[in-house]
C-alpha cells in the first residue's frame, strides 16, 4: 500500500537474478536503458559501495540534460539495494527539481529501495520510491517514468537473451 509520500512499482522478469542486479549496478547496462521512453542516458558512472555515488543524465526529447545522483545506503547483492536520490547540475552539486522545471524549489533528496526476488529463473524486481519531491501530476508523472524505466530494462534484458 503505497503512503502519500511514496511510490511503489514492480516488474517481472524473464531473467536471472544475477543478470537483473548486474544490470542496475553497471553503467555499461544502465546506460541502454536508464531513461524513460524518448529519453537516453548521456553519461553514467557506479561506485557501487555503501556512501559510493551512483550519478547519471538523462536527455529529453526536448533537448534538456536532467542530471542527478544517488549516495548508496544498502547493498546486499544481489538481493537489495537502497540509495539517497536527488537531482544535480553537470557538476554534481544538488539542485531543487524546480531547477529542472519542477514545482519544489528545495533540494528534495528521495529514498529509493530496490528488492530482487528470484523464482523459477524469473526475477520481480519491486521499487520503492519515498520522500517525494514530484507533486499533482508531477507524482503520476514520476510513476509513469518509472513504469517506463522498468520497461526499457525488460526490452534490453530480451534482447540480451536473444543475442546469446
Amino acid at each position: 500500500m503505497e503512503k502519500e509520500n511514496e511510490l511503489i512499482v514492480s516488474h517481472l522478469y524473464e531473467a536471472p537474478i544475477q543478470l537483473v542486479f548486474n544490470a542496475w549496478t553497471h553503467p555499461e547496462h544502465l546506460m541502454k536503458w536508464w531513461a524513460p521512453k524518448n529519453f537516453t542516458t548521456s553519461y553514467c558512472s557506479v561506485d557501487l559501495k555503501i556512501g559510493g555515488l551512483f550519478r547519471y543524465c538523462m536527455y529529453s526529447p526536448d533537448g534538456v540534460h536532467i542530471w542527478g545522483k544517488g549516495v548508496y545506503t544498502e547493498i546486499n547483492a544481489p538481493f537489495r539495494l537502497a540509495y539517497l536520490d536527488c537531482f544535480t547540475d553537470k557538476d554534481g552539486n544538488d539542485v531543487a527539481p524546480a531547477y529542472y522545471g519542477m514545482k519544489l524549489d528545495v533540494i528534495q533528496i528521495s529514498k529509493v529501495e530496490i528488492d530482487f526476488t528470484e523464482h523459477n529463473n524469473k526475477t520481480t524486481v519491486k521499487i520503492s520510491y519515498s520522500n517525494l519531491a514530484e507533486q499533482g501530476n508531477e507524482r503520476e508523472m514520476a510513476k509513469q517514468g518509472w513504469q517506463e524505466m522498468l520497461d526499457m530494462l525488460a526490452n534490453y534484458l530480451n534482447n540480451k537473451s536473444n543475442s546469446k
